[in-house]
């Protein structure tokens, strides 16, 4: 049962986060009926339905499954509330080191 609301709770606080509506995340997918049982624990989805969850939602499979103690969403609110204390204190550098060039971060590295 754990593994069900895990999977659910994950689904529904990342769709919620994106403004992404269980119509328009069911689309092409399944149906907004389905999105819903998910996203109560009522059942699991089954694989390839998750993974074109997490396709359209933009994450890893495995974001459902390895839930942090904090939602996406509120590691969000917590690094918009340093940038704004930064910027605030005028603390440059600080900024600086979230918000440098894109060629720089790892992601980008060739």
């Amino acid at each position: 049962m754990e593994m069900i609301s895990t999977i659910g709770k994950s689904l529904k606080d990342l769709r919620t986060y994106q403004k992404v509506s269980q119509k328009n995340l069911a689309k092409d997918i399944c149906t907004q009926a389905y999105v819903s049982m998910i996203e109560k624990g009522e059942i699991i989805p089954s694989a390839h339905i998750l993974h074109a969850f997490a396709q359209k939602l933009g994450v890893p499979i495995d974001y459902f499954f390895d839930t942090p103690d904090s939602t996406i969403h509120e590691y969000h609110s917590e690094f918009i509330s340093q940038v704004r204390m930064a910027i605030k204190k005028m603390n440059i550098q600080l900024y600086k080191v979230w918000f440098r060039p894109k060629e720089t971060t790892l992601f980008f590295k060739q």
